[in-house]
């Protein structure tokens, strides 16, 4: 069934960011043009909710375990690298199909602008052919164990956060992390 579950999540992420750019009236197909704020934070937001979503089949996770979901942001940009460098850091790797990216998982917490409140989080990456990691954002994930689990999720992903840093890197050459082009 996982190997459903990958080309699904691409169908999805590919149909949302289809959306997101059909969503702009008046461009011109080819034309360079620097998306709005607005349309920069709906398209990141899309693609962390595309992840999310394949993230709670995958794990047969009730909808919605996993929010609120946060698209990627420029603020986040050292928390995130703070956490990718760190040899302390695990990941889940997920199978890659004929995709030049991969789909990985890494459990961290997180504390948001101006709260005090450190959030249990599910971090999501692309990890690149060529070495470049990009990230597109993260999801809190909720306490308690979700219906049809023995433990809380939360432990469950410590378990299966077996890839470490060092093996990361050695992996996929990692080289870069580089944030999110979204047209």
């Amino acid at each position: 069934m996982t190997k459903y579950l990958v080309p699904l999540f691409l169908l999805y992420s590919s149909v949302a960011i289809f959306l997101a750019q059909a969503a702009r009236p008046g461009l011109v197909g080819g034309t360079f043009f620097r998306g709005t704020d607005l349309h920069l934070a709906m398209t990141a937001t899309s693609q962390a909710h595309a992840a999310a979503d394949f993230t709670e089949r995958l794990f047969s996770l009730p909808p919605y375990h996993l929010s609120p979901v946060y698209g990627y942001a420029d603020d986040q940009f050292q928390a995130l690298t703070r956490h990718i460098r760190s040899p302390d850091s695990r990941y889940i790797v997920l199978r890659r199909n004929s995709s030049p990216w991969t789909f990985v998982l890494s459990p961290w917490t997180v504390r948001r602008p101006g709260s005090q409140v450190w959030d249990k989080s599910l971090l999501f990456l692309q990890v690149w052919r060529g070495g470049v990691i990009t990230p597109l954002g993260y999801a809190v994930v909720k306490d308690g164990i979700p219906e049809g689990h023995s433990r809380e999720f939360w432990e469950t992903l410590g378990r299966a956060a077996r890839t470490t840093q060092a093996e990361l890197y050695r992996r996929f050459e990692i080289h870069r992390i580089v944030t999110p082009v979204i047209n």
